[in-house]
């Protein structure tokens, strides 16, 4: 079976992306805000690694892209890793110098709110 020429946008796209890998902070990469909660990290990752996953671009001609594509892929798992383990993310912010008191601050509010909704479920049970 023959395989399918890339466009040339879809080589544009792909050598964006390379870049976007190689140069950029996980953050960037998932395309979420550094005060992300794991659930939207999570969703974006699998939003990118549906895009970008090797597999995807079977039967496609990709020449040395192929490598390109696969190291886009093994950098999105990365980014995931690392920013989805509380532990490892904590340190990647610290070593890239990212502003930890809003995500400290969204972590509190979170809390917070979750807390003020237990509080009016019980007064709301008591109620009636």
């Amino acid at each position: 079976m023959d395989k399918i020429a890339l466009t040339e946008e879809e080589q544009l796209r792909i050598l964006n992306m390379k870049d976007l890998a190689e140069n950029r902070k996980y953050y960037e990469l998932l395309g979420v805000p550094t005060d992300s909660s794991p659930e939207s990290i999570k969703a974006a990752y699998v939003k990118q690694s549906r895009d970008w996953h090797p597999d995807r671009f079977f039967r496609k001609e990709l020449g040395k892209l192929s490598t390109d594509i696969e190291n886009i892929f093994m950098r999105l798992t990365e980014a995931h890793n690392i920013l989805s383990d509380p532990g490892t993310r904590k340190a990647y912010d610290r070593e890239n110098n990212i502003d930890s008191v809003a995500i400290s601050s969204r972590i509190q509010r979170e809390k917070y709110q979750h807390r003020k909704g237990r509080k009016r479920k019980a007064f709301e049970r008591r109620r009636g």
